[in-house]
């Protein structure tokens, strides 16, 4: 992987699913939502230029470094029949490490920032929507916000108050909330203003930042040993279907939340996880699962599929092109936005910015 053009899914993993070999060469297909599907060299996919460097910073070669293992790891468990349990620790620290390379996690950032700037960060300029959010948040939360007001007033009029005397004031100014809100946006929202023109200047480097911190890491640290402490516990198993039958998307492991019950990306997802899965070929799927062999959900390539795909930011890779797979491509990105990802929802996103900005806790 040495060079400018760095892979953050491993080649070794593509070749998996191989469209055709010619002389050497590995091609596979790609799809993409609202595309015409395309064969290309697996040179091409999964990669972006510099993707481990940055500035004085790489971990481009020690990633090249643990790749060989990982890619023996690979092919010996193509050779296996399926329903065989494999040793843990070896698959743990695989799934750990991809998990950790892809490009998934700066595209979540990108996108959070994206949401902040559109939506929240508008709203809160303007002092109409910025007093709806208050109101909303002092209907959630109403002994916190009760406590962060007096806060605010008495910084703000210095008033020292005895205990009986405050608490009978409070009754009368908290009777008629909507006006006390409108004082209260009427004094703080022009230091809002300035914190939201500082939060807006400072987004660019935030997400420069978390390029570099993605880096930094990756080259302290390719195999995360609380994840694989985590992976370890499970019992894994590899199964084994007719050609064709899985595809790769571009996000790696899929997990089944155990609070949600829903899919999930592995990444943000890594505490809920009662079953992991991984395609590792187009035949071949890594599962590991809190269950016993004999206690497996039947595995499902289609449902599988479906999953990885809908979770997939931008394309997945397939042997063939039939049907199936153009069908597969319309659920592109389905199950990809924030608030799926994070169980939340655009309120609830906007009450916990609110907290920071105003610092209740």
């Amino acid at each position: 992987m040495s060079g400018k053009r760095h892979h953050y899914l491993p080649q070794f993993l593509l070749k998996g699913f191989a469209s055709r070999i010619n002389r050497k060469k590995v091609y596979t297909r790609v799809f993409k939502k609202n595309k015409d599907p395309y064969e290309t060299n697996i040179e091409n996919v999964g990669i972006e230029k510099y993707f481990y460097t940055r500035e004085n910073t790489s971990a481009d070669n020690i990633i090249t470094s643990v790749e060989n293992n990982y890619s023996l790891l690979i092919n010996d468990l193509r050779k296996l029949s399926s329903g065989i349990k494999l040793e843990p620790k070896a698959i743990s620290e695989f799934i750990a490490h991809l998990i950790i390379r892809i490009n998934h996690i700066r595209t979540t950032f990108k996108n959070l920032g994206r949401f902040l700037l559109n939506n929240v960060i508008k709203n809160i300029q303007n002092p109409s929507e910025f007093k709806r959010i208050l109101s909303q948040y002092n209907k959630n939360n109403p002994e916190q916000f009760r406590s962060y007001l007096l806060k605010e007033f008495e910084k703000e009029n210095r008033l020292l108050l005895n205990f009986e005397l405050q608490n009978f004031l409070c009754e009368q100014i908290f009777k008629n909330i909507d006006s006390l809100l409108d004082i209260f946006v009427s004094n703080f929202h022009p230091s809002i203003l300035k914190q939201m023109d500082h939060l807006l200047k400072s987004l660019p480097s935030i997400v420069d930042e978390t390029h570099i911190k993605h880096i930094e890491t990756l080259s302290k640290d390719l195999t995360p040993t609380a994840r694989i402490k985590k992976y370890m516990c499970l019992n894994w198993f590899l199964f084994v279907d007719s050609p064709g039958s899985f595809v790769l998307g571009d996000i790696g492991p899929i997990t089944i939340s155990t609070t949600s019950f829903k899919f999930k990306t592995l990444l943000f997802n890594n505490d809920n996880a009662s079953e992991i899965y991984m395609p590792i070929s187009d035949r071949h799927l890594l599962v590991g699962s809190l269950s016993t062999l004999d206690k497996l959900i039947p595995i499902n390539s289609d449902f599988i599929n479906k999953a990885t795909v809908s979770l997939s930011i931008e394309y997945f890779i397939a042997t063939k092109q039939t049907e199936r797979e153009f069908e597969y491509s319309n659920l592109i990105g389905n199950n990809t936005d924030l608030f799926k990802i994070f169980d939340t929802t655009p309120a609830e996103m906007e009450q916990a910015i609110l907290e920071g900005l105003l610092g209740i806790s």
